[in-house]
């Protein structure tokens, strides 16, 4: 058990440093090397089955998507990066876009590891041998709560059901393929669930039996992943910061010393996210907009590609380019006139970082 927990914990601490030390060595060197993102974020639709209240993508969720990249294109696109690129897809829900399947077909004749994250509610038993014959290494899916719970916050009747049938329909076909798959369980921390979190830990340990645990703080930043893209980064928009605020901290702290007394005796490994002291996970939770990601660098090599050929630095909405004005060139992003401008900005702490999930949050007030 303390083993299982340590290689858990230790892939994502080993992801961590590499992604922060990439974004301090690679930049430097690009005199030399032409400079490519170490972490390629793919919002491939912006479809999504479900109707969450705390999605932070919900202003543009199921917009029409008349400008799709097509397979040919992703393929111009995949040959100008490194195969050691970490392509991470995400939506709203990657499972109903157009074309999915073909595409995780293309990275793996192409040689990319992928992750995936998803609701775990759209699947048949194609799209099963789909994942299970492709490149994906690592599935995060959420889980908010027990079954009554769960679908009222995820606004279906069977979402509990189905995401677990997902999770056990994974993890059979995956053993029996000998495919190495990491099984995330994500569960987002809110003032609604907050009665759930251990009962749903527990029930995850002993029933779903996931590699990880992560527990998910939320956030209100306007300036992180959404559709709405504005030119002006001083913009209001961007410079709101992380507005989120739990309407009984006291209570959501009691349960978070809670999980930190169960991990001791369970089997799975938990993780927070954002990356957090244990100190300052206490601050966060009584005002999280006293929380950034300090000095932070990873827009240098973390880039969000959109289904259209939008591309934004990190996972900040806010719009460098069109990957078809770069030739389906990546690299010709970090010697693009707005990008230049945008790391300019981000040389001292920005607003737009509050509450962002790929960085450490540490207090900054």
């Amino acid at each position: 058990m303390i083993l299982r927990k340590f290689k858990a914990k230790m892939i994502n601490k080993i992801f961590y440093c590499l992604n922060h030390l990439y974004s301090l060595i690679v930049p430097s060197l690009s005199r030399l090397l032409a400079q490519s993102p170490f972490v390629l974020h793919i919002r491939i639709t912006s479809k999504c089955n479900l109707s969450c209240p705390f999605c932070y993508l919900k202003e543009g969720l199921n917009q029409e998507e008349p400008d799709l990249l097509s397979i040919d294109e992703w393929k111009k696109i995949l040959i100008s990066i490194p195969r050691t690129t970490i392509i991470d897809i995400t939506g709203a829900e990657p499972f109903m876009a157009k074309n999915f399947k073909e595409f995780l077909i293309l990275l793996k004749q192409m040689g990319f590891k992928c992750s995936v994250t998803t609701n775990g509610t759209v699947y048949n038993d194609s799209m099963i041998d789909t994942i299970i014959n492709s490149s994906i290494e690592y599935i995060l899916i959420s889980l908010d709560g027990m079954n009554k719970k769960h679908n009222e916050l995820r606004g279906s009747s069977n979402a509990f059901e189905r995401t677990e049938e997902f999770i056990t329909l994974l993890k059979s076909e995956s053993k029996r393929a000998k495919k190495k798959l990491i099984i995330n369980v994500k569960t987002m921390l809110l003032d609604e669930n907050i009665e759930e979190i251990i009962p749903l830990i527990r029930h995850c340990d002993s029933k779903v039996r996931p590699d990880i645990i992560t527990v998910n703080l939320p956030f209100q930043n306007n300036a992180r992943g959404g559709r709405l893209f504005e030119n002006d980064f001083l913009s209001s928009k961007y410079q709101t910061g992380n507005t989120f605020k739990f309407t009984n901290p006291s209570k959501v702290i009691e349960v978070i010393k809670d999980i930190f007394n169960i991990e001791k005796s369970i089997k799975t490994p938990i993780i927070f996210k954002p990356s957090i002291s244990k100190s300052s996970l206490i601050e966060y939770i009584k005002d999280p907009s006293k929380m950034s990601a300090k000095n932070c660098k990873l827009y240098k090599n973390n880039v969000t590609l959109y289904y259209d050929g939008t591309l934004t630095p990190c996972d900040i909405s806010f719009k460098v380019s069109n990957i078809r004005e770069l030739g389906y060139d990546l690299k010709k992003l970090y010697i693009h006139e707005d990008y230049k401008k945008f790391s300019n900005l981000m040389k001292s702490n920005n607003k737009a970082c509050e509450g962002c999930v790929f960085s450490k949050q540490v207090k900054t007030s």
